[in-house]
């Protein structure tokens, strides 16, 4: 098991070892949606008193996956028409989850409820649509027989900078 340092909150410094190593049983870093990310970490309790030093506030320096593509896709034609995007509906009358990767078993990004409206960003899944909620601008993976077609955005001239499109991770 690999060897992960634990820092003061205030640390400028993270090449070193800071407090100490962590020797967890488990540690597992997932990308979720919008660049954040999610730590889990196991670490047991044993004689050397190593876990008294996981504490709130304390820094861990852990390995993170990197996305083989970018996550967001930037529109750099200045002059040139942004595509046109489509809008859809949260449809159950009990709202809807938002998920982190296409699967019920992943983590929830928040619950939508029924109406609210999501940009469309793929449909290349099976089941699940990758969305952007437009009340708060979450992005992740919703059921697609759970979204009804609201609308279509025109195409529009774009500034350079605009983000038009969300990858699959």
């Amino acid at each position: 098991m690999k060897h992960i340092p634990i820092y003061p909150m205030d640390c400028t410094d993270f090449s070193g070892n800071g407090l100490g190593l962590l020797t967890p049983s488990a540690c597992r870093v997932e990308e979720r949606a919008n660049g954040l990310y999610e730590l889990t970490l196991e670490m047991p309790i044993a004689q050397d008193g190593r876990f008294r030093l996981m504490q709130i506030g304390r820094v861990v320096k852990a390995a993170c996956p990197v996305s083989p593509q970018p996550l967001y896709t930037y529109w750099e034609g200045a002059n040139e028409a942004l595509p046109e995007r489509q809008i859809y509906a949260v449809s159950p009358a009990g709202g809807l989850r938002l998920y982190s990767r296409p699967t019920s078993s992943s983590a929830s990004l928040g619950r939508y409820a029924q109406s609210t409206e999501v940009l469309l960003l793929n449909a290349d899944h099976a089941r699940y649509d990758l969305v952007q909620a437009l009340p708060d601008g979450a992005v992740g993976y919703m059921r697609r027989d759970s979204l009804s077609y609201s609308r279509t955005l025109p195409a529009q001239s774009g500034a350079s900078g605009t983000v038009v499109a969300v990858s699959p991770a």
